[in-house]
């Protein structure tokens, strides 16, 4: 399938994949033999340090947007909306057709 949209585009796509907790030194050991390959075919950022506070919403926006959680804002993986007096999004709590996301 990868292939197949591979051959859409002009110039190959950019695709990042984010394994929480998942540190470089793992794919030295060889535990994770699809991971590595995915590494050899692309690249892999070795000496990548997290931003604080180290979890997972506020490090997305860090790598997708080049800003630290300082400037972008999101510095939790828990939102909260005053308008509405909403707990906010979760990583776990499914998001519902129609909610709104931040």
């Amino acid at each position: 399938l990868i292939f197949l949209l591979y051959q859409l585009f002009d110039v190959p796509p950019l695709i990042v994949i984010s394994l929480d907790g998942f540190q470089s030194g793992y794919l030295e050991r060889g535990l994770s033999p699809a991971i590595y390959r995915l590494q050899e075919c692309g690249t892999y950022s070795k000496y990548m340090l997290p931003s604080y506070p180290s979890k997972t919403f506020p490090n997305h926006y860090t790598i997708s947007t080049g800003l630290f959680p300082e400037s972008h804002g999101i510095i939790d993986n828990y939102m909260y909306d005053r308008n509405v007096n909403d707990p906010g999004v979760s990583t776990f709590v499914p998001l519902k057709i129609g909610q709104k996301c931040f």
